[in-house]
């Protein structure tokens, strides 16, 4: 009914409690799919916070410094900025570790997003004469749009976990290339001594790499390598229906004319310098009869090449 602050620019929406136990019920469908829920033990926090008395809330808060709760970057750049911060976001960590004050955790395991958190609920367990918890944090996963922001659905750049597996395939087919070695640590248990391979692969061909992770990631959710496999070869087939089933314009060339010269001597783009700036930023890729990243002064073949997201062109060699 707070709302997490962490890594927010605004104050979350306030919830009712009824909204609360609606969402709660949504996590558990989610997370059994991972954890046998009849092993776990689940709690309501209002058990404990609504029975605590504004005495209770003032003593701990005595010993808090604010100006400690205030050096988290989040609250820094949020009033920096001039963007309103809520007293009751200034309460949220000091809510959670009530929590930890009440089960008497060992360990906290969350986000490092949530680290800034877990040292209040330190602070709380020490000043109510409890042994502080360890504090046990992960990575924090970049949303699928690629643009620094974790993945959340309050920003819309998450894969959901009971989404399709055709929707997750597409979604990991649709992240930018610079997450796909984040992605691969993640969720494939990349090794140190393979990271050097991956990010050779990744420069050459991030297309066949986002499929392979797709496969991967399919796999593992589906608990069967069929799974992976069957849903590559649905993604490919639909890939290359859409490629035919578009009007492609031919291009013929000479033996020895180069992707540049060919794409520049039929007009397809107007302007050299837009032409050398899209094979800089591998925006034209061979499609058929393979997939890769081509460069300006590759020498043709017969093919079809892909120019942006919706260009395809069919390049004929042909014998003066």
């Amino acid at each position: 009914m707070i709302g997490d602050p962490s890594g927010r620019n605004d104050q979350r929406p306030p919830l009712s409690e009824s909204d609360v136990k609606k969402n709660a019920k949504t996590y558990f469908d989610q997370i059994e799919k991972y954890l046998s829920l009849s092993k776990v033990k689940k709690h309501f926090n209002s058990k404990w916070l609504n029975k605590l008395s504004f005495e209770d809330i003032l003593r701990d808060l005595q010993k808090m410094n604010l100006s400690e709760v205030l050096q988290r970057e989040d609250f820094r750049s949020r009033l920096k900025e001039g963007h309103s911060l809520m007293v009751s976001e200034l309460l949220y960590s000091y809510a959670q570790g009530i929590d930890s004050v009440e089960l008497n955790p060992d360990i906290e395991i969350g986000g490092r997003d949530q680290l800034l958190n877990f040292a209040q609920g330190r602070t709380i367990m020490q000043i109510r004469g409890q042994e502080p918890e360890v504090a046990f944090t992960t990575p924090v996963l970049e949303g699928i749009a690629g643009d620094g922001r974790k993945m959340s659905k309050s920003y819309g750049n998450y894969i959901a976990v009971n989404s399709s597996v055709e929707d997750k395939f597409g979604k990991l087919m649709s992240i930018p290339d610079n997450l796909l070695e984040m992605y691969f640590k993640a969720f494939a248990d990349i090794k140190e001594s393979e990271l050097n391979h991956l990010q050779n692969l990744i420069a050459q061909d991030p297309f066949e790499v986002k499929k392979q992770l797709a496969q991967f990631f399919v796999s593992v959710e589906e608990k069967s390598l069929e799974a992976g496999l069957r849903e590559r070869e649905k993604f490919e087939n639909r890939f290359s229906k859409g490629v035919y089933d578009n009007q492609i314009e031919v291009l013929t060339a000479k033996n020895g004319s180069t992707f540049f010269d060919v794409i520049a001597g039929f007009g397809v783009i107007q302007s050299k310098s837009e032409l050398h700036r899209l094979f800089s930023q591998e925006s034209i890729k061979m499609v058929k009869p393979e997939e890769k990243i081509i460069k300006e002064e590759d020498l043709v073949s017969n093919c079809i090449i892909k120019i942006g997201k919706t260009k395809f062109f069919k390049i004929e060699i042909f014998e003066k």
